[in-house]
């Protein structure tokens, strides 16, 4: 029987220039993410977290200093990238791989290729980015890297969204276009 420990990045909910998404572990809220304009945060029991990010590069800046940082391997941008790596700083042993096995399905695997979790765009994915950890060595991650990894999944199957949603609008424009010098033919 295969069991797993779900975490997301649950439905966001606000208004104006402010959104704010709670982090959850099997339904129990263990932090809220937040966006106020272009400025990102993570609140947990601990502190607030400082968030960045880049084309292909996301920093998280724990209460106590220390840097996670997810990066983008093969190409510059994540909507692109098959392999992302994600570094949890010094002492915290090898980084971990998130590998895209298809168009919105990915593997979260440590340095030596074992798996630790999955998720999936699939099913309103973007919406509430669930991370389900189906490996003892998954559900074994301290909570702070687990929250990291929630953020990290639900920023990548934004950028595929968001890169699709480009690429079929340009596709209907042309369409559109031939479609119209067809007609006055």
């Amino acid at each position: 029987m295969v069991t797993w420990q779900s975490w997301s990045l649950g439905e966001r909910r606000g208004s104006g220039g402010r959104a704010v998404a709670p982090i959850l572990a099997e339904d129990r809220e263990v932090a809220e993410y937040a966006r106020v304009g272009g400025e990102e945060s993570i609140a947990t029991a601990e502190g607030a977290w400082a968030l960045r990010a880049a084309d292909g590069r996301l920093d998280a800046t724990l209460p106590d200093g220390r840097a996670f940082v997810a990066e983008a391997a093969d190409k510059p941008r994540f909507s692109r990238a098959k392999r992302i790596t994600v570094d949890f700083g010094e002492g915290a042993g090898e980084p971990l791989v998130i590998l895209c096995e298809s168009q919105q399905h990915y593997v979260i695997e440590d340095a030596a290729g074992g798996k630790l979790g999955q998720f999936t765009g699939a099913s309103h994915g973007v919406r509430r980015a669930e991370i389900q950890y189906d490996t003892p060595a998954g559900r074994a991650l301290p909570e702070e890297r687990k929250i990291f990894l929630s953020w990290v999944a639900r920023r990548v199957l934004e950028a595929r969204m968001v890169s699709t949603t480009w690429v079929l609008t340009l596709v209907l424009l042309l369409l559109i276009a031939y479609l119209a010098y067809i007609w006055m033919l």
